[in-house]
Order: C-alpha cells, then sequence, then structure tokens
C-alpha cells in the first residue's frame, strides 16, 4: 500500500515517464511540467506540457478495505483509502501547429504507458507494495464537464484531454497496538 505520499508519486512517476520518452524537438519548446493551482495562478507558464490533477476521489467500487497483516503476525488491521486521480492534460505553447503536434505525442505516449507500478514509483514512495499497480487511462468527459472544469480554472480554454490514474491505495498510519490479553 501506498504512504500518504502514493497521489504525489503517482503524477510525478507520470511526468518522469512522460519526460522519458519526449522527443527533443518537442522538449525544446514544450517539456512536460506537473503543475499546480499555484502555478495555473500566474498564467504565465511559457512553453510546456502541463499536468494537473484537478480531482482527486475515493473510489466507490473499492472503498472500505482492509488490509490484514499475515497469521500470526500481532500488526493492526489497517483501513485502506482507495484514490482515483483525475487530471488534464494540455500543452502551452505559441501556435497551433506545436499545440496539436504536443497533445497528439502526449495521448499516444500515455496510450502506452497503461499503468504505474513499483518500478516507476518506488524512488517516489517506497512504501508502495511490488505488485501493486494503478491503471492509467483516458477519461470520457462530455464537452459539458469539460467546460465546467476549465471555468473553474484561472486560465482560458485550451486543448486538452482527460485521463485518470485508478487506483492509488493509501494505507493509513498504524496505531501502535495494545498487545496481547493477559489477564480476564
Amino acid at each position: 500500500m501506498a504512504s500518504h505520499r502514493g497521489v504525489e508519486a503517482a503524477m510525478l512517476a507520470l511526468e518522469a515517464a512522460l519526460r522519458r520518452e519526449q522527443p527533443a524537438e518537442l522538449a525544446a519548446f514544450a517539456p512536460v511540467r506537473l503543475l499546480g493551482s499555484a502555478d495555473l495562478a500566474r498564467q504565465d507558464l511559457g512553453g510546456l506540457l502541463g499536468l494537473y490533477t484537478y480531482r482527486v476521489e475515493i473510489d466507490p467500487a473499492t472503498r472500505n478495505r482492509y488490509h490484514v497483516p499475515p497469521p500470526g503476525m500481532l500488526a493492526a488491521v489497517l483501513l485502506v483509502l482507495p484514490l482515483v486521480l483525475h487530471f488534464l492534460l494540455f500543452p502551452w505553447v505559441a501556435n497551433a501547429s506545436e499545440e496539436l503536434r504536443l497533445l497528439g505525442w502526449a495521448m499516444q505516449a500515455l496510450a502506452h504507458l497503461t499503468e504505474l507500478d513499483a518500478a516507476r514509483i518506488d524512488a517516489l514512495d517506497p512504501d508502495w507494495d511490488a505488485d501493486e499497480r494503478a491503471q492509467v487511462l483516458p477519461e470520457e468527459l462530455s464537452i459539458e464537464d469539460l467546460l465546467r472544469i476549465w471555468d473553474g480554472l484561472p486560465l482560458r480554454y485550451r486543448p486538452s484531454a482527460a485521463w485518470v490514474v485508478r487506483t492509488v491505495f493509501v494505507r493509513s498510519t498504524p496505531q501502535p497496538g495494545a498487545g496481547r490479553v493477559r489477564t480476564r
């Protein structure tokens, strides 16, 4: 299970994977960059391919899960928080040709990056389990939903694509146990 850094680690792993795959001619005018709300408020982003997490939600299909320790261990049962990360992928460049080329390449690259695993995330969150995986999928949004997201941002609309990371399992912090019962 991921630690509280699992959300950040998943998005940083996506950023790193896209940076590794980005052709040099695209990286020269628009490097891949993970953006936060403060970055968007500046509105002078320069040339880049932005990854912006616009929503983090609890996965309704996998909520109310627990991590049960192996038999014989005195560790406590831990609550697992399943999180889904919704993000926008958008180019911030000067002309339409570069914008479309960059967005087309990024969508192609993400289509081949179908999951995040420990090999991509371990350096960012060492608590990520070796057999744990999170899927990276395109998200179907209606035009109305997409425009509502952009209306809430301090930027003017840009061509963009919505993607989702499903599901990052964040473990709760273990509480110190009381030990074995010794008397009745």
